[in-house]
């Protein structure tokens, strides 16, 4: 996590958010995200996101996003619960996009997620208060309503592994500056 708080205050403060052409945004998004453990059970863990970004040339900049779990779901077996709650999901994505009313974009990038598991089901293996790390990717679309704002609608997947897998769809605003 320390990673990500330090890129952030580099990119503030960076030069490249200075540059005549170029911009940064702010953005807040709901996030429906659901746990695929890939053995027949999905369940839904929701957030919400902030996602801070910073044009590196006009259609390519450097993104980063904290999703906050807002909710958690549970598995159960016969007498046996396990609750699975999403604490938070740090990212970094580098995202390229193409357009400029209507904008398509896509992410590739890294993220951290950790989960807090209470309770247990036989045979089943999920992380527990641990980071979870993984490649990550996704995209998106953007209607810009005015040079400063923007409608954004995203999906992406947080953690591919061999034994779950993260995924969310988002819905939120952005402000340019």
């Amino acid at each position: 996590m320390k990673k990500f708080v330090s890129l952030l205050i580099f990119m503030l403060f960076s030069n490249l958010a200075l540059a005549a052409n170029y911009h940064n945004y702010v953005a807040i998004d709901y996030t429906w995200g659901i746990l695929d453990d890939k053995v027949g059970n999905e369940l839904e863990l929701d957030g919400a996101r902030i996602r801070y970004g910073n044009y590196i040339v006009s259609n390519l900049a450097l993104e980063l996003q904290f999703l906050y779990g807002a909710s958690g779901d549970s598995i159960t077996s016969g007498t046996s619960k396990l609750k699975v709650d999403l604490r938070h999901t740090a990212s970094i994505f580098l995202r390229g996009e193409i357009g400029s009313t209507f904008k398509l974009y896509v992410l590739a990038g890294y993220s951290e997620t950790t989960f807090e598991t209470s309770g247990s089901v036989a045979g089943y293996t999920l992380p527990a208060k641990k980071p979870e790390e993984d490649l990550s990717y996704g995209g998106g679309i953007q209607f810009m309503f005015d040079r400063d704002t923007s409608l954004d609608i995203n999906y992406i997947v947080y953690h591919d592994e061999e034994y779950f897998e993260y995924a969310g769809a988002s819905l939120g605003f952005s402000h340019h500056f």
